[in-house]
């Protein structure tokens, strides 16, 4: 029985196997990648007709990449050595087309792929495939014509969230040890929340490579979701490349200095009290407490035009994009509705990333007194998988809206998030609690998260992997 590093057997994979734990192995020779790869594509064989998280495997391609992999010169130094990963959909891997769910989109494999994607191969990562996204990117809830409705380990009758969704399927499922996906109102953060994953948002301008402007002007950034948190700071690093901070150190221990939390949970209107939401919001401060940190009421200073700001942007990147790639009559009815309300909206100009420094000063202005805000991540539970998936848009329009409530303001001031799996709620399910910072500072999400998972640490839904 090979041991994985950290203490657990690759023999016990309700443990977690960790990006952590699965490179330590590769780089001793406890296992091989290709043996990696191949428990990666077993998974994913027994469970992807019920949970449909890939829209495209590279099955030949990643154990060819595997066996390539066994004979790197450092094998023994890449932090990611032999670690199967998905990419969402949306984002450019050689070989594969890239169609973010669409019919609108081209099926046709793409040659290029961003620096990002290139750091993880040469960390060592292992691309096992692409995962399923909603529409463009632009629902809550992730099913699409082209791939049908994805579905959460935790409950297959239930959403995992968009619109990463694919991601943190295949996460929870246990079909790959992380994946990466993009987050332009949530959409890394409510995934993760809705299937008890670390979710980490990265600042603006933070990982070199990814074209902002082309990200719904400047709100999507990229993140990780993972089994832990020290497995995100990882993955993060590998992302924002040689210059950036190391984040947790793997003898890290959680305790230090006193960190200033600010608390707000305050409801907007219209958003109905989710007990779930208050329950994991009381376990965490009690948590932070405990550790000797100072928590005090907070205030978020958003507006009422902050969302409609939120929209604007997502309209006007998807009317960008219906210029330039996609077809506008192959579209569904809510992209098509986006689509043109974006090209309204764009009448006054086209958007810039400077247009969003006010709102990132007004924002910040909430971290005068505090250093990290806690706050909820979804303003309610699970979505129904097919919500909206023959008919029925105004409610899924609804639902999405309230969703992102607590999310999708800090897209617009560009600060870095992370949502983090609080004990399950009384109906089984997933709860999370999500955390901000200004950038610069995420080495403290990242303390304080290492806090909450020591009370709380990962472990599979049932019948997984």
């Amino acid at each position: 029985m090979k041991q994985d590093g950290l203490g657990g057997t690759f023999n016990e994979p309700r443990t977690g196997e960790t990006v952590a734990a699965i490179a330590h192995a590769v780089q001793r020779g406890q296992i091989s990648p290709r043996a990696m790869v191949e428990r990666s594509l077993e998974r994913i064989d027994r469970h992807e007709d019920q949970i449909r998280a890939f829209a495209h495997l590279r099955r030949d391609e990643v154990l060819a990449e595997a066996e390539a992999l066994a004979h790197h010169p450092r094998l023994s130094e890449l932090p990611m050595a032999g670690v199967p990963i998905a990419i969402k959909d949306s984002i450019d891997v050689v070989g594969c087309p890239t169609r973010q769910g669409s019919p609108a989109t081209s099926a046709a494999s793409v040659a290029k792929e961003p620096p990002p994607i290139t750091r993880l191969r040469e960390a060592g990562a292992l691309i096992v495939g692409k995962t399923t996204t909603p529409e463009l990117c632009i629902s809550a809830v992730t099913h699409s014509k082209l791939s049908g409705v994805t579905r959460n380990p935790w409950d297959p009758a239930r959403s995992p969230g968009g619109s990463s969704g694919g991601s943190a399927a295949a996460v929870s499922a246990g079909m790959v040890a992380a994946a990466l996906g993009t987050d332009g109102g949530g959409s890394v953060r409510l995934p993760a929340a809705a299937c008890g994953l670390i979710g980490f948002k990265s600042a603006r301008g933070s990982v070199p490579g990814i074209d902002e402007e082309a990200g719904w002007y400047g709100v999507t950034q990229w993140g990780p979701l993972t089994t832990s948190v020290a497995d995100a700071a990882v993955f993060y690093q590998t992302l924002a490349g040689a210059g950036s901070t190391a984040l947790l150190e793997p003898s890290s221990s959680a305790s230090g200095n006193t960190i200033r939390i600010g608390r707000s949970d305050a409801k907007p209107p219209g958003v109905a009290a989710d007990p779930a939401a208050i329950n994991a919001m009381n376990w965490a401060a009690d948590i932070l407490l405990d550790a000797g940190h100072d928590l005090s009421p907070a205030t978020v200073p958003t507006q009422a035009l902050d969302s409609i700001r939120a929209l604007q942007r997502a309209g006007a990147g998807l009317a960008r994009d219906v210029r330039n790639e996609v077809s506008f009559n192959k579209l569904g009815p809510i992209a098509k509705a986006l689509a043109v309300f974006g090209s309204v909206s764009r009448i006054s100009g086209e958007p810039a990333i400077s247009d969003l420094t006010p709102i990132e000063a007004r924002l910040r202005t909430a971290f005068s007194s505090h250093d990290v805000l806690l706050t909820p991540t979804l303003a309610g539970r699970q979505l129904p998988a097919d919500l909206g998936y023959e008919g029925g848009h105004l409610g899924l329009l609804r639902a999405q809206t309230f969703a992102t409530t607590y999310t999708a303001i800090w897209n617009l001031a560009g600060f870095p998030a992370i949502s983090v799996p609080a004990p399950l709620a009384g109906d089984g399910l997933p709860a999370a609690v999500q955390m901000v910072t200004k950038p610069g500072n995420e080495t403290l999400l990242f303390r304080l998260a290492e806090q909450l998972e020591a009370k709380h640490r990962w472990n599979y839904p049932a019948g997984y992997p």
